[in-house]
């Protein structure tokens, strides 16, 4: 799993292409690769924001929570007796 970077280094790759760098440079300066650089300027120019809002967290989602697993579980061992 990759790292996950920090919003403040994402953000400093904002400021720093807003006073005029370009993606090699900033690249270098932050010791980031160029592909982060134009990943992190494409989603501010989609969504104004460093990250994508849309991306969820990997993983099966679950299906019930705590409290709903404890009611069907009372409800199971209701039907048996």
């Amino acid at each position: 799993m990759p790292i996950k970077l920090s919003n403040d280094l994402l953000w400093r790759v904002i400021y720093l292409n807003h006073i005029g760098k370009s993606p090699e440079q900033i690249a270098l300066l932050l010791f980031v690769g160029k592909t982060t650089v134009t990943k992190t300027l494409t989603n501010y120019r989609k969504w104004r924001h460093v990250r994508n809002p849309f991306i969820s967290q990997q993983g099966q989602r679950k299906l019930l929570n705590y409290s709903e697993m404890e009611v069907s579980c009372l409800n199971i061992v209701f039907t048996i007796l």
